[in-house]
């Protein structure tokens, strides 16, 4: 062998070395019900995410909220300065484990590893594994139902795939990270406080992909999602409103306004143009 493909041969190698160092572990759940017009939706539990978020957030409640906990003092306890470091990082670290930075999965990936393989941890890997299943075979038993109805009254289509990153449902998780590395993404994870939750609350994150992110666009979205799509499901009335807190004064002054829109339905946002134009 010639030194320059020697050279060339050991680089490729130490690259190669590099990414399995660096490369994260994941699962992934795909959906298997076809609905015409329905997104497919893909759960992905990223064990690096995972732990980021669970150790970035801190705060947990509801079922489990002791194991959230007593893995979160584990982590401490093994490594405050790492642990100080990912919740100094915040947001960008979070950013950082989804994406399967090389540099941070590098930086972190001792005490990752380290965690990965106590008790502590295996036990909320199979809470999350387990919230996990339970979540897409709920999202899968109303698909059929919650696209036609989606379809009627937003005014969009769903046609694509829309990955959805799932972490400890005792830390909580709703965000929509937009078109993050090329996928329509998404993290979640909470505890249900009303049936079809998962269903109503991932709705919510994917009629963000569609509108602005002004206060008028989020409220019309909780009025179909928290709220119409929620009785839909439930049965019930609109009130009392489910949603932010400081979205409640906009979608109480518009309910007629909705109710008046759900008639002959059109577009979401062309509903919060309405709304914009008559406030002015």
């Amino acid at each position: 062998m010639k030194s320059g493909d020697f050279i060339k041969a050991f680089f490729i190698l130490f690259l190669l070395s590099l990414c399995l160092v660096a490369e994260a572990a994941e699962f992934k759940l795909t959906s298997r019900v076809v609905v015409l017009g329905a997104p497919r939706l893909n759960l992905i539990l990223n064990e690096e995410y995972l732990i980021t978020h669970t150790l970035v957030k801190a705060r947990s409640k509801g079922k489990y909220s002791e194991d959230v906990v007593a893995f979160q003092n584990l982590a401490w306890n093994m490594n405050e300065a790492a642990y100080r470091q990912l919740r100094q990082e915040g947001f960008s670290s979070e950013l950082n484990a989804m994406s399967s930075n090389a540099d941070f999965l590098k930086t972190y990936s001792q005490f990752f590893n380290l965690l990965k393989n106590t008790p502590e941890y295996k036990l909320i890997l199979k809470e999350v594994q387990d919230y996990m299943s339970e979540s897409l075979y709920e999202w899968d038993t109303n698909l059929e139902k919650s696209v036609p109805f989606m379809l009627k009254y937003s005014g969009f289509t769903f046609n694509y795939d829309v990955y959805t990153y799932i972490t400890h449902p005792a830390v909580g998780n709703g965000r929509n990270w937009g078109s993050l590395m090329g996928n329509k993404t998404i993290t979640f994870g909470a505890w249900p406080t009303f049936a079809n939750y998962f269903t109503v609350y991932i709705w919510h994150e994917i009629i963000h992909f569609y509108m602005e992110s002004d206060e008028i666009s989020h409220a019309v979205n909780q009025l179909l999602t928290d709220n119409q799509l929620r009785i839909f499901f439930n049965g019930g009335t609109l009130t009392p409103l489910e949603g932010h807190k400081d979205l409640m004064n906009i979608m109480e002054k518009n309910l007629d306004r909705w109710q008046e829109y759900k008639k002959s339905p059109t577009d979401l946002n062309l509903f919060v143009k309405q709304i914009i134009k008559l406030k002015k």
